[in-house]
């Protein structure tokens, strides 16, 4: 039981830290990211993204470029 405590009061003094951490600052100029994307491909190797290159076309050619 008194480690269930110490965890919670633990919890409850960084609560207010970790809150403050996530205020969002506005970029004036607009001109920031607005999408990221992360492609994972299971057990493709990295070079043949060189070696299939050419046939690589329309929207993984644009992710890729």
């Amino acid at each position: 039981m008194p480690c269930i405590r110490l965890f919670l009061a633990a919890l409850l003094l960084l609560l207010p830290a970790t809150a403050g951490a996530q205020r969002r600052t506005v970029n004036a100029g607009g001109s920031g990211i607005s999408l990221v994307v992360v492609l994972a491909v299971d057990q493709l190797r990295p070079d043949y993204l060189r070696t299939f290159d050419r046939q690589f076309t329309g929207g993984f050619r644009r992710l890729i470029d």
